[in-house]
């Protein structure tokens, strides 16, 4: 009888440790500590496109450049020689600049022989695209104060790589190229109409319109603002 409770008491002490090991391997494991900190960072993105995956300029990131700058516009090379001698032809350079928006598909008003192209205010809470148009901040924010300018300064963003791409390398009348990945364009508009929705306008170009250095751009372009 004592032999059979011995072993009686062997089996249970042999079931019982099993058991323990059994469920002493089930535990999770603890994480292992990371140099003095658990915690896991995520990285804020530096991704400069939209969600569509377009380039986006950061405001105050263009080379802002105008005809009347040293050097003038970043057009493709194989331009510059006509460029500089004033025999660049008006439709030429908006094939340029329009690129880009005829690529999101807008599209010319036959009737009117014409592309009108959206705008907005420009600062620093907007990124702009590669061939957007946005109204100067400063003259914006006279428009925002009730003034009716008789001229408005635009600026057109130019994604260089983009362009680059397309029409080949970008240089000035200096044979300088761009500083930066994104150039912005500056005009001044003349054609200035109010009680309208706001719009930029691109006017029809003559036979025998040319885009030369230093020279005004009141033929290229026409606003309409509210």
């Amino acid at each position: 009888m004592k032999r059979e409770n011995w072993l009686f008491k062997v089996i249970m002490v042999i079931v019982i440790t099993s058991l323990v090991i059994t469920v002493a391997g089930c535990q999770p494991a603890e994480p292992k500590p990371s140099n003095g900190d658990t915690s896991i960072s995520v990285p804020p993105s530096t991704s400069k496109s939209d969600p569509t995956g377009e380039p986006t300029c950061q405001w105050g990131e263009a080379q802002e450049v105008s005809t009347w700058d040293d050097g003038g516009y970043f057009l493709p090379k194989e331009w510059i020689e006509r460029y500089t001698k004033g025999l660049l032809g008006q439709q030429r350079f908006y094939d340029f600049i329009l690129s880009p928006s005829f690529a999101r598909g807008i599209t010319e008003d036959s009737r009117l022989c014409q592309t009108c192209l959206p705008i907005m205010g420009g600062g620093p809470q907007v990124s702009p695209k590669n061939g957007e148009f946005y109204i100067h901040p400063d003259d914006q924010a006279r428009l925002d104060q009730g003034e009716q300018l008789e001229s408005v300064r635009v600026l057109w963003f130019g994604h260089v790589p983009s362009l680059e791409k397309e029409h080949g390398q970008l240089v000035n009348a200096n044979g300088e190229s761009p500083q930066s990945d994104w150039i912005a364009f500056r005009f001044r508009i003349v054609n200035v109409f109010y009680g309208r929705l706001p719009r930029l306008i691109i006017l029809p170009s003559g036979g025998l319109s040319l885009i030369k250095i230093r020279a005004a751009e009141r033929s290229l372009f026409g606003l309409e603002l509210p």
